[in-house]
This record gives C-alpha cells, structure tokens and sequence, in this order.
C-alpha cells in the first residue's frame, strides 16, 4: 500500500508576492479546531459561532514539553534558573485555489513568553496570536515555541 506523500513548507508571515487581493482567513485554536459561523443564507444572521476539528486542514505533528538549565552571571553571581519549554507544530492546508490566511490562536500560561519564529502578531490576555498564508492548496508548518 503506497501512503501519499505530504510536503509541508515553512508558513509566510507576509501574503505571497503579486497577491494584491485580500485574503480569506481560516482561524484555528492552539487545539487545531476550525472557527466556524455559518449563515442559513446569504442575506440571513449567522448561527451560534463554534469549533469543528477536520485534520484535512489542520492538525498537530509533534507537541514537546522540555525542562533543562540555564545559567547565567550577572555581577560575579551566577545564577542557575529552570527553564521549561513547550513546542508544537502545526501542519495547515490550504484546501481552497486561493491564497488564505491561518490565524491561529495560541493560549498562553501565566509566566509564559513566545519564544519562536514566527512572532505572534499580538499577543494579549494570555492569548498569542499568530498569522500565516498559504497559497492555494499548499500545506505548511506553523511550528510555535513559548518557555517558562
């Protein structure tokens, strides 16, 4: 049995060259579940807004919680700190035939900073925010970083 073949690139942080068109956007949650809000009809109000996993577009490859040592000399001193270390990487596709953009929504801990590239564009209230575009049907890695 022949498994097909996924090629993942590194996410844009900015919309491809020679796309002047704005963008639709697909949120995510840091638990890769897709914002939706549907509308009965065109000219109707939405429904009740909620979150649906599909792993066709969004899923998580590899999530890591670390711990090590530090160490740091200030004025003679040294000081040794524990350092803790959350990583994850998400592998988002684009299943449209236009480019998109993935805003994902990453909850942050008390104490804890980003720390990865991509930045978020914002951060707030514990919620770091980050944006990443995809042309049409391509499939990226969004890998993100945040330590303690």
């Amino acid at each position: 049995m022949l498994l097909p073949l996924l090629i993942a690139f590194t996410a844009l942080q900015q919309p491809p060259p020679g796309n002047s068109n704005p963008v639709d956007e697909i949120h995510v949650d840091d638990r890769c579940r897709i914002f939706s809000q549907d509308r009965p009809n065109p000219s109707g109000a939405f429904n009740k807004p909620h979150f649906r996993a599909d792993p066709a577009i969004c899923f998580i490859k590899g999530d890591h919680q670390t711990s090590h040592w530090e160490q740091t000399v200030y004025d003679g001193v040294v000081k040794r700190t524990k350092v803790h270390v959350h990583e994850r990487t998400y592998i988002l596709h684009n299943p449209t035939n236009q480019t998109v953009a993935f805003v994902l929504d990453w909850s942050l801990p008390d104490g804890w900073v980003i720390d990865s590239d991509p930045q978020p564009i914002s951060a707030a209230d514990n919620v770091a925010t980050f944006r990443v575009y995809a042309r049409p049907n391509e499939t990226i890695n969004l890998h993100i970083g945040a330590r303690h």
